[in-house]
């Protein structure tokens, strides 16, 4: 009946391999199995039924496929063939269905194929797959990915379900993972390691109740070939150079205040939502010179925040961004709070952070004040009661107060009328000057210092202004959800306020419509239009007036705008009592509204108006770099900086390195930062060789519901994909995707974002129901699924 093994080595058939693996057990156990041939079946199926239950009397089974095809050297051919769950081994007529199901897959089936029978695994506490090296790229990682919710014993396999994924170095030690579990299933990789030596190895796994180790299957990685196997030493010197610079980074720095560091990729200024996880050199250095070298500093301070003179906010770990979130919190202090009490303040609000990193995309609402709002008390005793006394609670309370009637008065907000002024004057200079695609045919040089011009000037008066812009955004949005929070206005309420917010969102819907209607031509569009870019700092995502199907499959819907919005009698009152309550030097109700009003649309605004310098900084540093025999890819890996010092006569050449020398050692480290996987909170050194898949906590939008097919888009999309009714998923989002909100789409779910980016703002305003921010872990079983439906109210999504 068992067929004769064939084949000398240990891997062979997926029963062989589990039959040669049997004297290796005793850290794991492999389930009662055993195996016949297709030709078998056909020759004496009876008696291999019999056999069947005779050998698994009183349980049931899983029939399995085990063909020649299957777990070979150069494909696993996984999934292509079926499997048969939980059969009765005393139901002759199930067995004998389960098994000619199996082969009924081998779609061109030989008679030397087999059938694998294994008792099935009752009581399961977690299921999953774990891979001895990063799949598509060798790189050297443990993955881990596991259901611990259903019990069932193929919830991964299947893809019915992954509840969790986990990445290790291969450096780690058992005893740097908190979980039990996870020690067992990183136990069960090295004792394989240690049969199968440097074979890189797909296992399939499973962990009962009573903590013993199941193995259903190995196979070999097949992708293996195609691996770049220099890529692992380039890794492992990466997380080494990070682990040491962590542990200086993280530690006490006299220079800020706290006494722990943490890092993360969505606080603050949010470089995984605005240049992504592993950006190319290009996006990631005109962000750091943009904005987070030294702008957003001076921005903060501006507005009588702490200084933090010479301090970075965003680190690169080998090509990586993070926030110094230690940095930020410091940033967010008002200047004249005293230096224990803020050093009080910021150690408590670092360790809870750590203690909840679910946190880390809403610091600014759940974790460090900013400012005061209608529930700044409440949440100071309720967060860090057991941390700060009543008197530091009161002091740091007054000081935020005080610090906050300075910044918003009595709703004139002079810090944001300054920043209204200068975007103002950027926006005339950029009308008073040609199309920047006017100005090409210039010598290279030329278009070199005309970008460094056009960034210069963004970072001078564009990103300083923003950056107060979007603070005061962020206190306005603590100060209305507080409104619902204390009752003074129901959620439905402060949704339609949000929608009687004009914003340049808008003004973009209108003018679409003008255009479809043939009340304005395409080039007056995009004369106002034209510069955005779903990547604002990507030179490889293309502008709306160089895509020619930006108008196409557009049937502009009818905005549901409030058209302005009045406070009924009792919300005054309510809202003006709070007002007094909270010490605040605004007039009434209607000017805190008004403050509101004006802080959203004016962060819409400004970031509309500098992101045109930098688009058409873009394109020039494109055409200079045709110019050079570059494409657009190759100038996609360069370092800005480097680049605008050549207008000043600093040349790479004259250091040895060619613009091609340069362009292939970006490359070379832009893939090695790919194939990095970090976590996205880092809050010690070991931290570095352990990376959970981001599980957050997503922020909803409206209170609406949406339901539709499933659209994933990317930066460069077509712009006439068919959407309209559909749920669009994207990983993130600035103006550049505002196309889509022309194209009647059902609801929007993001992987990045917080509670006020830039997607949740425009859902708002629009009235279109979201998942902003849903992390690396539901964003993967979204994008799986064929349909989503979104019930913001009851703030959660099904998919199907």
């Amino acid at each position: 009946m068992i067929v004769q093994i064939s084949r000398t080595k240990l891997l062979g058939t997926k029963a062989e391999t589990l039959e040669r693996l049997g004297p290796h057990q005793g850290y794991f156990q492999i389930p009662a199995f055993l195996y016949f041939t297709v030709g078998d079946w056909e020759d004496r199926s009876d008696a291999l039924a019999d056999a069947i239950a005779g050998r698994f009397g009183g349980t049931a089974v899983a029939v399995r496929s085990s063909a020649l095809r299957e777990d070979s050297d150069t494909s696993s051919m996984a999934g292509a063939f079926a499997s048969v769950l939980h059969v009765a081994v005393d139901d002759r007529p199930a067995i004998r269905e389960a098994v000619e199901s199996v082969i009924a897959s081998y779609d061109a089936r030989h008679s030397e194929d087999q059938v694998l029978v294994q008792q099935m695994v009752t009581d399961v506490a977690i299921s999953g797959v774990a891979m001895t090296h990063g799949l598509d790229d060798g790189s050297p990682y443990y993955t881990i990915e596991y259901d611990d919710e259903s019990g069932e014993t193929d919830a991964v396999t299947a893809g019915l379900r992954i509840n969790k994924s986990l990445r290790l170095h291969r450096d780690v030690g058992e005893a740097d993972l908190a979980s039990i579990r996870m020690r067992r299933v990183l136990r069960l990789i090295r004792n394989l390691e240690g049969v199968f030596g440097r074979v890189p190895l797909d296992i399939e796994f499973a962990l009962g109740r009573d903590g013993t180790v199941y193995l259903f299957q190995v196979r070999q990685i097949t992708s293996h070939s195609s691996w770049d196997h220099g890529l692992v030493l380039r890794v492992d010197a990466a997380l080494h150079g990070i682990a040491g610079y962590l542990a200086d980074r993280l530690g006490p720095r006299p220079e800020v205040l706290g006494g722990r560091g943490i890092l993360g990729t969505m606080t603050d200024w949010n470089p995984a939502e605005m240049i992504g996880s592993a950006p190319r050199g290009l996006a990631l250095s005109l962000y750091r010179h943009l904005i987070t070298d030294e702008v957003w500093a001076a921005a903060r301070a501006s507005m009588g925040y702490r200084p933090m003179v010479g301090e970075h906010l965003m680190v690169e770990l080998a090509g990586r961004p993070y926030i110094d979130v230690r940095n930020s919190f410091n940033s967010f202090l008002p200047a004249d709070l005293d230096d224990d009490r803020a050093a009080r303040l910021v150690d408590a609000a670092l360790d809870r952070l750590a203690d909840r990193p679910e946190l880390h995309d809403k610091v600014e609402f759940e974790v460090m004040p900013t400012g005061i709002d209608f529930r700044s008390g409440q949440f100071l005793e309720a967060a860090y009661g057991d941390a700060l006394d009543a008197d530091d609670r009161q002091a740091i309370l007054e000081a935020y107060r005080h610090h906050m009637n300075r910044m918003v008065g009595n709703g004139d907000a002079g810090t944001l009328q300054a920043a209204d002024r200068q975007i103002a004057v950027l926006a005339a200079r950029q009308q008073s000057r040609p199309s920047v695609f006017e100005t090409l045919a210039v010598p290279p040089l030329r278009k070199l210092a005309a970008a460094r011009r056009l960034l210069e000037e963004a970072r001078q008066l564009g990103t300083p202004a923003f950056s107060v812009m979007a603070r005061h955004g962020f206190l306005a949005e603590a100060l209305l959800r507080s409104l619902v929070e204390r009752d003074a206005l129901s959620p439905d309420r402060l949704a339609a306020f949000k929608r009687s917010i004009r914003t340049v969102a808008g003004d973009l819907i209108d003018a679409m419509r003008d255009v479809a209607r043939g009340r304005m031509t395409a080039d007056v569009f995009f004369a106002r239009f034209g510069h955005l870019r779903p990547g604002t700092y990507d030179v490889l995502s293309s502008r709306y007036d160089r895509r020619a199907d930006l108008f196409a499959g557009s049937h502009l819907p009818q905005v549901d705008v409030v058209d302005g919005f009045t406070l009924a009698p009792a919300e005054r009152r309510s809202i003006g009592l709070l007002i007094g309550e909270a010490g605040l030097d605004l007039r009434d109700a209607e000017a805190l509204l008004a403050y509101a009003r004006k802080a959203v649309a004016g962060r819409e605004l400004g970031k509309f108006v500098f992101s045109r310098n930098i688009s058409d900084a873009l394109e020039l540093l494109a055409a200079w770099a045709e110019d050079n025999g570059l494409s657009r890819d190759d100038l996609s890996h360069l370092d800005v900086v480097p680049l605008l010092d050549q207008v000043a006569g600093r040349h790479p050449e004259r250091e040895g390195f060619s613009l091609r020398d340069r362009v292939e050692q970006a490359r070379r480290s832009h893939q090695c930062a790919a194939s990095l996987h970090l976590s996205f909170i880092l809050r010690s050194v070991e931290e570095v060789y352990i990376a959970p898949q981001q599980r957050t906590e997503p922020n909803y939008v409206t209170k609406g519901r949406a339901a539709g097919p499933l659209v994933r888009l990317d930066p460069q999309s077509d712009t006439s994909s068919p959407i309209a009714g559909a749920v669009v998923c994207i990983e993130s989002a600035d103006p550049g995707f505002d196309w889509i909100f022309t194209h009647g789409i059902a609801g929007l779910v993001t992987k990045y974002g917080g509670a006020n980016s830039h997607m949740a703002i425009r859902c708002a305003e629009f009235g279109i129901p979201a998942v902003i921010g849903c992390g690396e872990v539901l964003f993967d079983q979204v994008v799986r699924a064929r349909s989503v439906e979104i019930d913001a109210a009851n703030r959660h999504f099904f998919l199907h």
